[in-house]
């Protein structure tokens, strides 16, 4: 892993500020005096399914407009809270990123992923995406770097953080691991109960009566595509996948013959994505990056090692 020199990291600083800003600026600014009683019920821990569930982010918003209030001695709206808490976890997921795939041609990745962030927030704005993204890439991280001290411990713990924020997430995360680190069946079978066990906690335990204002299953609405017709985004993903249709299926190739246990996982949560939830909600994809990463950089080391035996 390297460290991002002073330009980059500056990039990154103002292009967080950005995303960020931006997001907020497009889709709560003009509503916000209708959205802030939804934050602070979920501060408040009484808040909707399955927002509810996902606590931890939202208690460091909370803690960050804390932070705020007792230097400002003002008590404060959750704007700038949210502005600072997404636009900081922006940039440090942009420096995680920059520093574990520099031999990607990571700075253009992150740049076409600022600019666009505001527009994966159509349909669901959700500031603690950032988060998510973060600890996307600190899981992801620890799959990378096998000579980290104390290690396994790490993960565990990061698996503990990462289920009181998104469960399914770490779940699929936490597979996808398997084709990098060597648990036994003892850890794997802890792995995959422990997002479960939480998930199970907060719902049932926690939160019984947070509800659901949206169906679960919306297979029946993606079919018709109305959502995906309705969504800036989508066109973009359209042209990007048209134009560089070959590269993807080359990528999905590489990716199913050096790392099958890995893009499993993957594509299954993409499947099911389309299932219980609306892939107009781009944000919803945003935490797979960095494991879409980690396959292109065994991609790029497996040609650059054919590559050397040819010339042998």
């Amino acid at each position: 892993m390297t460290i991002p020199d002073k330009r980059d990291g500056l990039l990154y600083f103002f292009g967080s500020i950005f995303a960020a800003f931006a997001s907020y600026r497009m889709h709560i600014e003009l509503i916000d005096v209708g959205v802030f009683p939804i934050f602070e019920a979920l501060i408040d821990l009484h808040g909707r399914a399955p927002d509810q569930y996902r606590v931890l982010p939202y208690l460091l918003i909370e803690f960050i407009r804390n932070i705020l209030e007792l230097f400002s001695s003002v008590e404060l709206s959750p704007k700038y809270p949210i502005i600072i808490f997404d636009a900081l976890f922006l940039f440090l997921s942009s420096v995680l990123l920059a520093g574990m795939f520099s031999r990607l041609r990571i700075r253009l990745i992150l740049i076409f992923l600022l600019l666009t962030y505001p527009f994966m927030m159509f349909d669901g704005y959700r500031p603690i995406s950032s988060f998510i993204l973060f600890l996307s890439s600190l899981t992801m991280l620890l799959c990378q770097q096998h000579t980290l001290p104390m290690r396994k411990l790490a993960f565990f713990l990061l698996l503990l953080t990462f289920s009181f924020t998104r469960a399914d997430v770490a779940l699929v995360l936490a597979v996808i691991s398997f084709a990098y680190v060597s648990f036994n069946n003892l850890e794997k079978g802890l792995i995959v109960v422990i997002p479960i066990g939480i998930q199970l906690l907060l719902s049932r335990v926690l939160f019984p009566e947070a509800e659901y204002f949206s169906s679960v299953v919306m297979i029946m609405d993606n079919l018709g595509g109305r959502f995906l017709i309705g969504s800036p985004l989508s066109y973009l993903i359209i042209g990007l996948l048209i134009c560089f249709w070959s590269e993807v299926a080359g990528f999905v190739s590489s990716a199913w013959r050096q790392r099958k246990q890995a893009l499993i996982p993957l594509l299954s949560y993409c499947v099911l994505l389309f299932i219980i939830a609306r892939p107009n909600e781009t944000r919803l994809f945003l935490p797979l990056l960095p494991a879409v990463l980690l396959l292109l950089g065994d991609q790029q080391a497996s040609e650059k090692q054919e590559a050397a035996g040819e010339t042998m």
